[in-house]
């Protein structure tokens, strides 16, 4: 994670934003789908060529935005290295919620399609940063049974769901009450909620 943001050339750095505040600025009047790749170097005062040396088409412009920006406001709450533990849970948690919030304010006016990688991204970066925590923690037997990549899939959904939902509109409770909710049955886990009713038979026997 982050390493887009950090490895950057300075220069190029530079003509990203140009390009990322233009179509920001692009998508606040008009809908993306009549958003033409002229339009956007247009308004970033660059030719074509510029753009295309950079990014494939629009929808590679708008995967970078949106990327960059979760990974800076993960860099602004997270610690540099890789962590784990519920301090760190809870913190990623508040910022996916918040950023969902804050997202579906800016990509206005809202189209499906941007709607859908806007939330396939984060997911996806959501669970990036679960793996990177996970592959740190020792093996207590558990990956015997559920692997890192698994464990971060159904996490990062976990957190992504319930902040898409209450995000939408959906909010019978506050933030804080919610995210304590999703760190409940993260750390605790559904077989403990359930009165510890055994939903799974035996693991594999060796």
């Amino acid at each position: 994670m982050l390493t887009y943001v950090k490895r950057m050339d300075p220069r190029v750095k530079r003509t990203h934003q140009l390009l990322q505040q233009a179509l920001l600025e692009l998508m606040q009047a008009k809908r993306f789908s009549s958003i033409t790749v002229h339009d956007i170097a247009a308004r970033a005062r660059l030719n074509r060529a510029t753009f295309y040396a950079h990014f494939e088409d629009k929808f590679h412009l708008l995967d970078a935005l949106i990327r960059e920006q979760f990974q800076q406001e993960m860099a602004s709450t997270l610690s540099s290295g890789p962590s784990w533990g519920v301090g760190p849970l809870r913190a990623l948690t508040e910022a996916v919620f918040d950023f969902l919030r804050t997202g579906r304010c800016q990509w206005k006016p809202t189209e499906t399609e941007v709607d859908a990688l806007f939330e396939q991204i984060v997911r996806e970066e959501i669970e990036e940063v679960l793996l990177s925590w996970l592959k740190q923690v020792p093996d207590s037997g558990m990956g015997q049974r559920v692997s890192p990549a698994t464990m971060a899939s159904v996490m990062s959904w976990a957190i992504f769901g319930a902040a898409a939902h209450w995000s939408r509109g959906a909010r019978t409770s506050s933030r804080e009450q919610r995210v304590t909710q999703v760190l409940i049955v993260l750390t605790e886990g559904v077989l403990h909620l359930t009165a510890g009713h055994r939903l799974l038979g035996p693991g594999p026997q060796g």
